[in-house]
C-alpha cells in the first residue's frame, strides 16, 4: 500500500496539482461570525430575523447557476444532469480550484457542485478531489466549518461526504505508522485553525473529525484483514 506521503508528492508532480495558489488571505467566514455581524442589540426576535436573511441569500445559489459565466460542467453538477466527469478534465480542475475562488461571494456554490462530484469521483479525478478536499480543509478550516452554520443548503450529509473526499488522501495511508501521523497532525492544524471559532463551529469540527476517525478505522480493519 502506498503511503500518504509518498501519494501527496506524486500529487505535487502531476499537472491535475500543477500552477496552483493557495488562496488563504481575505478568507470569508460564512455562518456564525458574519451573520452575526448584521445582528443589531434590538432582541432576540431581530437577531433571528437577520440570521434567517443571511443564509437565504448565502444559499441562493441560483444566482451564480444562471450567470453566463458559470460552466456547462459545473451547471450539469449542480442540477444532478447524468454526465461522465472523465469527458471534461480540464472543467474540473477548475471547479477544484473554485474552491478558493476570488470571486468570494460564488464559493459557496462552488463548494456544493465540487461536493456533488464525489459520489462520480473516479479514476484520477477522485485522486484529485482527494488531495484538493485535504488541502482545502487544511488551509480554509474556518470557511470550510461556516458553510456548515448554513443547515437549508449543506446539510449533515455533505459533512459525511467532506470526511470520505478528505479519505480519499488519508485513507491511503490507514494501518501504515507514517500515514497514522499524517492523520494526526491534520487534525491537529484544523484544530490549531479554529481557535476563533464560533461554539457551532467547533462543534462541526468535532463531528468532522468523528467521521475522519471511523472512516479511518473502517479502513485499517479491512486493510488488516486482507481485504
Amino acid at each position: 500500500m502506498r503511503s500518504i506521503t509518498v501519494t501527496v508528492a506524486t500529487g505535487l508532480a502531476l499537472t491535475l496539482f500543477s500552477c496552483r495558489n493557495s488562496n488563504t488571505n481575505g478568507t470569508i467566514y460564512p455562518g456564525g461570525e458574519s451573520s452575526q455581524e448584521l445582528v443589531t442589540n434590538t432582541g432576540d426576535t431581530t437577531r433571528l430575523h437577520n440570521r434567517d436573511t443571511t443564509t437565504k441569500q448565502f444559499c441562493n445559489f441560483d444566482q451564480y447557476f444562471n450567470r453566463s459565466t458559470t460552466s456547462k460542467l459545473a451547471k450539469d453538477i449542480y442540477s444532478d444532469r447524468d454526465r461522465n466527469l472523465d469527458e471534461d478534465p480540464k472543467g474540473l480542475l477548475a471547479l477544484l480550484d473554485s474552491l478558493t475562488a476570488t470571486d468570494q461571494p460564488s464559493r459557496p456554490f462552488y463548494f456544493k457542485v465540487v461536493t456533488k462530484t464525489y459520489a462520480k469521483a473516479d479514476g484520477y479525478y477522485s485522486e484529485g478531489l482527494g488531495y484538493d478536499g485535504w488541502r482545502y480543509t487544511s488551509n480554509n478550516t474556518r470557511e470550510f466549518l461556516g458553510y456548515f452554520d448554513h443547515k437549508e443548503c449543506f446539510t449533515d450529509s455533505d459533512l459525511q461526504t467532506w470526511s470520505d473526499i478528505v479519505m480519499l488522501e488519508l485513507g491511503m495511508g490507514a494501518g501504515d505508522v507514517s500515514g497514522t501521523r499524517i492523520l494526526r497532525d491534520y487534525e491537529e492544524k484544523l484544530n490549531a485553525n479554529c481557535k476563533e471559532c464560533s461554539a457551532n463551529q467547533r462543534i462541526t469540527l468535532s463531528r468532522f473529525l468523528s467521521k475522519i476517525e471511523d472512516k479511518w478505522q473502517e479502513i485499517f480493519n479491512r486493510t488488516k484483514d486482507g481485504k
